[in-house]
């Protein structure tokens, strides 16, 4: 294949194949991974098997797909863009944050199967937990979030195709699409599980060794070092700039919970693991996550530092660009298809969540609960899901909507939902109404905010968002103490860190920090009306109880009443190691 390719040429320093080549690699990406699920794909399966893969997932697979699946689009592009724009420490702001958000999600994430050892989603578990409405903003959240962040990396895998080829973005964006869709579609999320292994091993591979070879190319260290006086400002060559940190570190800080607690397609992975794995493979996963995004982050970094400039003046082809002018052919279409791999899995893990939800928050609970019968079709269900959500994500696609704004919303969508999921694990006076009014609110004021909707910088709206700034950090700090330490000492934490932004708040609005603005404001209202309504509520909740009340969502009344009979379906047996 790679002899086939000898007569491409670079058109603006990117190479550009033919639609033939291109097809060709795609093809054989598509044979390579299709193979793969073909061999451990099960001639019978079940629904646990396929949303959680029976919950025998192991260490190896469980970090190799964790990681895997959190590097998605953004990860690529926004890392590199975050190097190019603020220097030496936008790296470090967008890949050291990133990673501790698979950190800490793991102490929340053990608390989450032992509610409910035989979960299977989030808003599974809120629906036990709280009711319908809960249950409902869950489901919302949840699979919008997915659905967005599936759009996101099928544009970004149209753009690139499109960079790389003759081949249209449109015809990109369905090519890779049906890709996605064809090989997870027979085994759901144990499908993703093990591509994702295969993806993973792939990226560590191409980047361990492109990484160095692109830096080395461009001069290397001592280019970098001569670059930080001529060709940097002030700012980006100061690892500790108040401009990187306003504009990167905070808004990646503060979407560290989030992304973790908002993201169905982490969850799943929750529940999928082999429960006394599940601590190990999301500290591994954010060992290597760090690794990779600060190493691409930092090509954006040094390119800044000799002198590049982006293609087309555009920092979304930094990346292809160093890879096609700073590597050897081969090397360069390999770390084009390790692009479009950490695309792929993300997608893949998307299109698992959504059927996840779609088949145990819709199906099972308004349709199966009242026809049993109905439970036979609940594995086509989760697959006309997939359809279904790719068909969409590819509609939309085609307007090439903006990464940024997209990772924009997606925080808020998710940080709204934040405070009243983890307070719901905990606290025994949350309630349904307080979980929903907190989650709605939380995400009407972010999103007024981080979409610049209204002027937070100056007017009432300042009185505002001054204080739901102030309060949303002093929450992020709690909940991020909350993992290792009690109630009370992380409480004092946050307080002590909102007091201690309170004079950075006024800079922070007049600056037009929109994301920072949007995503703090999230957390703050959804704290306030979620807690304030549990303070005042005599609501006294058995979190014993929850393992059964999600054992029973699973199962409608006539089975109930029916428990000695033969069960519709017969789970599988195996472990994924």
């Amino acid at each position: 294949m790679i002899q086939a390719l000898s007569n491409v040429v670079l058109q603006d320093n990117l190479i550009s194949l033919s639609v033939v080549e291109m097809a060709g690699l795609l093809f054989v990406y598509f044979l390579i991974v299709f193979g793969i699920v073909l061999k451990i794909a099960r001639t019978s399966e079940d629904t646990d098997e396929f949303i959680v893969a029976n919950r025998q997932v192991g260490l190896g697979l469980g970090a190799g797909s964790t990681t895997a699946t959190y590097i998605w689009a953004a990860s690529f592009f926004s890392a590199a863009i975050a190097g190019y724009q603020y220097g030496i420490a936008g790296p470090i702001h967008y890949g050291l944050w990133g990673a501790c958000a698979l950190f800490f999600i793991w102490p929340y994430g053990l608390r989450m199967r032992e509610l409910s050892p035989e979960g299977h989603t989030l808003p599974e578990l809120i629906k036990a937990r709280h009711g319908k409405f809960s249950h409902l903003t869950t489901v919302f959240a949840n699979s919008f979030g997915s659905t967005v962040s599936l759009t996101v990396n099928l544009t970004a895998a149209g753009s690139l195709i499109s960079m790389f080829s003759s081949i249209s973005y449109e015809w990109g964006v369905i090519g890779i699409g049906v890709i996605i869709f064809a090989y997870v579609v027979k085994s759901g999320f144990r499908s993703s599980v093990i591509t994702d292994y295969v993806q993973i091993t792939a990226m560590f591979i191409v980047a361990i060794v492109g990484i160095p070879m692109i830096v080395s190319s461009m001069g290397g260290v001592s280019a970098m070092y001569t670059g930080l006086d001529t060709n940097l400002t002030s700012a980006q060559a100061d690892f500790f700039s108040k401009e990187a940190l306003f504009g990167q570190g905070i808004p990646m800080f503060v979407a560290i919970l989030s992304w973790a607690i908002g993201n169905q397609t982490l969850i799943q992975r929750v529940f999928g693991i082999k429960e006394d794995k599940i601590k190990y493979s999301f500290m591994t996963a954010s060992v290597g996550y760090g690794a990779i995004v600060i190493g691409i982050g930092t090509l954006g970094f040094a390119a800044a530092a000799v002198g590049i400039t982006p293609v087309q003046g555009d920092p979304n082809n930094l990346v292809p660009q160093l890879a096609s002018t700073h590597l050897p052919f081969a090397f360069a279409i390999a770390f084009m298809l390790l692009i479009l791999s950490a695309l792929s899995s993300t997608a893949d893990s998307d299109l698992s969540a959504l059927s996840a939800i779609f088949m145990t928050d819709i199906w099972n609970q308004y349709v199966v609960s009242n026809n049993p019968s109905y439970r036979n079709y609940t594995l086509w269900v989760g697959r006309g899901t997939m359809a279904f959500f790719t068909s969409i994500a590819v509609y939309v696609a085609m307007s090439q909507i903006s990464i940024l704004f997209a990772v924009m919303f997606m925080s808020v969508l998710w940080g709204c939902i934040v405070f009243p999921v983890i307070s719901s694990l905990y606290w025994e006076d949350v309630s349904d109404i307080g979980f929903s009014l907190g989650s709605v609110g939380g995400l009407i004021a972010g999103v007024l905010a981080a979409g610049e909707f209204v002027s937070f910088s100056t007017g009432p709206f300042e009185l505002i968002y001054a204080p739901l700034v102030t309060i949303g950090f002093g929450v992020v700090f709690a909940l991020l103490a909350f993992t290792f330490l009690p109630v009370k000492p992380s409480a004092v934490i946050g307080l002590i860190a909102a007091i201690a932004i309170i004079p950075a708040v006024p800079q922070i609005l007049a600056g037009g920090y929109a994301l920072t603005v949007g995503a703090t404001s999230a957390y703050g209202l959804s704290a306030v009306i979620c807690g304030g309504i549990a303070l005042m509520s005599d609501h006294d909740y058995d979190f014993d109880q929850l393992k059964h009340e999600v054992e029973n969502l699973s199962t409608s009344p006539q089975e109930i009443a029916q428990d000695d009979q033969s069960p519709s379906e017969t789970p599988a047996t195996g472990s994924t190691d």
